[in-house]
């Protein structure tokens, strides 16, 4: 069972070993993103990860990445996020995704994200519906 969480300083190093384990982004400093990271964990391993930055009413999203192995992590984490904006007042979310990303490229059409040359625009409204929820 995947518990998802807001993280804290301790994470950072995990953060840091989850999003290099994608292969996908350059190496990066959680505790010099500013923003919020989200956490997904299982037996207290951080396995999947998101980073927020939030701007009442509007939330960019980046840095979502989910350790070889651990496919499903991403939605639900996804599902999480949504209801975790929800419950801050957001009401929208945009996040830029590269097309030759396939499997973020998946999971942002399943949230409705809509396509443009060369990537996908992941781009809610707090009441869009067809968008899933957190279980």
């Amino acid at each position: 069972m995947m518990i998802v969480r807001e993280a804290g300083t301790p994470d950072f190093a995990d953060i840091q070993d989850c999003v290099a384990s994608t292969n996908y982004y350059q190496a990066i400093s959680p505790q010099h993103q500013g923003g919020r990271w989200l956490v997904g964990e299982t037996n207290g391993q951080i396995v999947a990860c998101v980073w927020l930055m939030v701007e009442a009413p509007n939330a960019y999203l980046d840095f979502l990445a989910v350790r070889p192995g651990h496919s499903g992590a991403g939605p639900r984490l996804l599902a999480y996020t949504r209801h975790w904006l929800l419950e801050r007042g957001i009401r929208y979310l945009r996040s830029v995704i590269k097309d030759s990303n396939l499997p973020a490229v998946r999971l942002g059409l399943a949230f409705r994200g809509a396509l443009d040359p060369g990537y996908v625009l992941l781009y809610w409204t707090g009441d869009a519906d067809g968008i899933p929820d957190a279980d």
